[in-house]
């Protein structure tokens, strides 16, 4: 009876990763992810990560005003996201839905979306990788598409004794968050959904919006 009025989602949208909570640890220590997995909550990190790639790919943080709505339910995923300028005289919005995370995006992704190699979906020095193999970008001019090659390992000079470095291959991170106990094709398709629906307000305009913030405060990245 103290309720006066409720304000759906869609009008007051959140900050990414409002109200989660996290632990950090060292990205190459596996042991560590692993004891700490267990602490997980799927609904929570598959928001999250959707919502980080989302601030990742939109180039934003602390100092613009951007928010989302992201719901999961189990299954399917819905990310509703804005970012507006400062007055918040102009905005763009849009949302991007996908019913199924379990499945692998096998069929041919829409040409407004990017695909699963687009820049930001690879990893750093492609983190699910023996550190013994040295991978590097290789942009081909026909298409345009990134290919990673492995490249020749050097030599090791005649008088150099031989040595044998015992070495784990990084467990796969999604946005910087890394979760052992959760299907990986969930967390890749959640990541997805959040650069696709940032690629979609860049295309709605998004980027005069981030140009005229630039030229009044100085904008700070989101923490890698």
């Amino acid at each position: 009876d103290r309720i006066s009025e409720i304000i759906e989602p869609d009008r007051v949208l959140y900050a990414i990763g409002q109200g989660a909570l996290g632990i950090e640890c060292r990205h190459d220590d596996n042991d560590t992810i692993r004891m700490l997995s267990v602490l997980n909550h799927e609904p929570t990190v598959v928001c999250c990560v959707a919502e980080r790639a989302f601030l990742r790919r939109i180039e934003g943080g602390c100092s613009i005003p951007n928010a989302v709505h992201t719901e999961y339910n189990g299954t399917g995923l819905t990310v509703n996201g804005i970012l507006l300028n400062l007055d918040g005289s102009r905005y763009v919005k849009d949302q991007i839905e996908n019913s199924n995370l379990t499945v692998s995006m096998t069929t041919p992704i829409p040409s407004f979306l990017v695909s699963q190699t687009d820049d930001d979906l690879l990893l750093a020095d492609d983190d699910t990788q023996p550190h013994g193999i040295n991978l590097k970008r290789k942009r081909a001019d026909s298409n345009g598409d990134d290919t990673l090659l492995p490249q020749p390992k050097t030599t090791a000079s005649i008088s150099s004794p031989p040595t044998t470095v015992e070495t784990s291959p990084l467990l796969r991170h999604f946005a910087h968050v890394c979760c052992v106990n959760i299907n990986e094709t969930i967390l890749e398709n959640a990541e997805l959904c959040g650069t696709n629906l940032a690629v979609k307000l860049m295309q709605m305009g998004a980027g005069s919006i981030l140009e005229e913030i630039r030229q009044n405060v100085p904008i700070i990245p989101m923490q890698q």
